[in-house]
């Protein structure tokens, strides 16, 4: 066992809201149980639906490459990445300031 719950102070399933990706609803609920405002947070996806999901919620998209393996189209996000290895605080605030 990894150890890491603590690790999230917030933990949604799909049981948890009514309608799926590509509604933003996941995300918006995830931001409010945290008290964040959408245009504050930042998505990382893979998957088309998962990209628009979070672009309909107003927040930042960084798709990530290497979990696309069915090869969806991830044009629309914010930013594209190889890995979660490339995600880093300065590029989550480049993009960020860059979608506002």
């Amino acid at each position: 066992m990894l150890q890491i719950l603590d690790d999230f102070p917030v933990i949604l399933a799909s049981e948890d809201y009514r309608h799926g990706k590509p509604a933003p609803d996941g995300y918006l609920g995830a931001a409010a149980r945290l008290g964040a405002r959408p245009e504050r947070c930042v998505v990382l996806e893979d998957s088309r639906a998962g990209i628009a999901a979070g672009i309909a919620a107003g927040m930042t998209v960084i798709a990530i490459r290497a979990g696309n393996f069915a090869g969806q189209d991830q044009s629309a996000a914010h930013v594209i990445v190889n890995t979660l290895d490339d995600v880093t605080e300065a590029l989550i605030e480049a993009v960020a300031q860059r979608a506002a």
